[in-house]
């Protein structure tokens, strides 16, 4: 399964799998997920009930379990 923060799919944890990435890219195009990041997803329902640092928080911290070692400054470091 995938690792999730708060609501987002990092598809980076899970096996290569072409086919996965693109019903996820179709998914996207059709308005049914969003793609914060690459290799970041999540319900586009999930991300429209978020406010704008919600929606931070939850990408920082999908980037921050995926690079444990990236250290994050300035307005990213505060939420």
């Amino acid at each position: 399964m995938a690792k999730t923060a708060g609501c987002c799919i990092d598809v980076e944890a899970l096996p290569h799998d072409r086919s996965l990435h693109r019903a996820l890219q179709r998914r996207v195009t059709g308005g049914i997920f969003v793609r914060p990041y690459k290799g970041l997803y999540l319900p586009a329902t999930c991300w429209i009930g978020m406010n704008p640092v919600e929606r931070a928080r939850t990408t920082a911290a999908s980037l921050a379990r995926r690079h444990s070692s990236w250290v994050f400054t300035g307005p990213t470091a505060a939420i």
